[in-house]
């Protein structure tokens, strides 16, 4: 037990985006295909890769979260006509910079 709660807290630390659904999504497909793994632990660690290399678990992808984030962004560009947030939303290089950038315009922007 000690070994799998091992295991899933650096799959947590690993994937801060992922969360138990992705753990359930995981076990489903092994399930699913009939494999079997020794232990719940090694599901984690040898299952993941395959899980993933099989499409499985997109949201481990960080080259999707990138596309996201930058979808949002460029939505909102396209709505957006006042200069100083326009270049709020473009300047921003790493991708929290961007999220955070993109947070605040749909906080000033968007009321309840």
């Amino acid at each position: 037990m000690n070994r799998l709660k091992a295991e899933i807290n650096r799959f947590f630390n690993q994937y801060p985006d992922a969360t138990y659904r992705t753990l359930c999504d995981l076990a489903e497909w092994a399930r699913e295909r009939k494999i079997h793994y020794m232990t719940p632990a090694n599901l984690l660690t040898s299952g993941l890769r395959r899980a993933y290399a099989a499409g499985v678990l997109p949201e481990l992808d960080p080259a999707e979260k990138e596309s996201l984030v930058d979808s949002l962004i460029a939505e909102a560009l396209s709505f957006e006509a006042d200069e100083n947030w326009r270049r709020r939303l473009f300047s921003p290089s790493t991708e929290q910079a961007k999220l955070d950038a993109y947070q605040y315009w749909r906080d000033a922007h968007i009321t309840l």
